[in-house]
């Protein structure tokens, strides 16, 4: 359901066979369509610059579809067009999907033990402990409470009740995803979700009688690791692995040539190609 902007430049790619003389290629501002590439069609997560030919970013190229299959971004945006360009520039936050909201809001209200709808710093402490593994640095969560609040016109982050310290507040900490998804580090969000139980479709797991979670598919919680790999479904799985192969097969390829197997140099021509991962 891609919806793109209306009215989007057209992108370009470069044939370094020209070598100049091909007529029009060079006139091309790469950088510029790129740009306006991803403003049209949201869901395209990064563009990279590669050639098949001497493999120039090959394995880069890889490494960002391996990314893009265990941690798509499409899932947790809205489907609609993009900003306006002419709008000031910058990361704006993305505007999440109601299924991310949803997954989101319920991480948010199972941290907030107090039910005063702000998580304190221990809250985001236990948070980040529990999808990441590690403990907030020193000043990291006061960084991330300063943003959310000066995005929000300070309706991110409140004073708790003792009058000393700050909390966030729901639309801080779902700005705060939302700037994550806008910068493409759509692996916090989704390891942060996979954490807390839900699966590769935002769908949370269904409780048993004995209160061990199941998801609907029969699989527990433990079925699959919760930062983010082995996925919870086999289908990501599937094209984890078959990216994996191909960094495995891209390497192999580049030291057979590189170890004087065969001389790029020595064939005439070649294409070099922007890949958009999405």
């Amino acid at each position: 359901n891609l919806k793109p902007n209306p009215n989007p430049a057209a992108p370009g790619a470069s044939n370094d066979a020209n070598g100049g003389d091909g007529g029009g290629d060079d006139d091309v501002d790469v950088e510029a369509a790129l740009l306006a590439l991803m403003d049209a069609w949201r869901e395209i997560e990064s563009c990279v610059e590669c050639s098949a030919r001497t493999g120039f970013n090959a394995l880069k190229t890889v490494r960002l579809a391996r990314r893009g299959a265990i941690f798509p971004a499409a899932p947790l945006l809205r489907a609609q067009p993009s900003r306006d360009p002419s709008s000031s520039p910058g990361f704006d936050a993305a505007e999440l999907s109601a299924r991310c909201t949803r997954a989101l809001a319920d991480v948010f209200h199972a941290h907030d033990v107090d039910g005063d709808g702000a998580l304190a710093d221990v809250d985001l402490a236990r948070m980040q402990r529990r999808g990441f593994g590690v403990a907030p640095a020193p000043g990291e969560l006061d960084g991330l409470k300063r943003t959310c609040a000066d995005a929000t016109n300070g309706a991110g982050v409140v004073t708790l009740a003792d009058g000393d310290r700050t909390g966030l507040t729901l639309r801080g900490f779902l700005y705060a995803h939302g700037l994550f998804v806008a910068k493409g580090r759509a692996e916090t969000t989704w390891t942060l979700l996979r954490a807390h139980g839900y699966d590769d479709n935002l769908e949370a797991f269904v409780d048993d009688d004995d209160g061990e979670g199941f998801r609907e598919d029969g699989l527990r919680p433990g079925d699959g690791e919760a930062r983010g790999f082995p996925s919870k479904t086999a289908a990501v799985d599937v094209a984890a692995c078959l990216a994996a192969g191909a960094v495995l097969a891209g390497a192999a390829v580049f030291a057979f040539r590189t170890t004087g197997g065969r001389d790029a140099r020595g064939s005439p021509g070649g294409f070099s190609s922007f890949e958009c991962t999405h």
